[in-house]
């Protein structure tokens, strides 16, 4: 896969989508420019995630693909809420080989 041209950026804050249940806080992050071949496999990701004392958070993780550049998602995939302990301390949220 090559990147020509690629920048990303990120977004805090709150949010809400039209297919998502009420989040109280959210972060986008939007990579662009890339021109990419499908090589086969599946999307993989390892968040840090830490929720302090805080009990009943549960982050979840969405992919839109915008594969003609025109704005709108070809695919969307939505991966499971991962329930995170009420400790202190980083817990790895992850999907796919690592």
């Amino acid at each position: 896969m090559a990147a020509t041209n690629a920048s990303a950026s990120s977004s805090h804050g709150k949010c809400r989508a039209p297919d998502w249940p009420t989040t109280s806080s959210c972060g986008t992050f939007t990579a662009t420019g890339l021109n990419l071949a499908y090589d086969g496999g599946t999307p993989t990701f390892d968040l840090a995630v830490d929720a302090g004392s805080a009990v009943g958070n549960a982050p979840q993780v969405q992919l839109s693909y915008d594969c003609s550049g025109d704005g709108s998602w070809n695919r969307v995939e939505t991966y499971r809420y991962f329930a995170t302990d009420p400790v202190a301390g980083w817990e790895h949220y992850t999907k796919g080989p690592h």
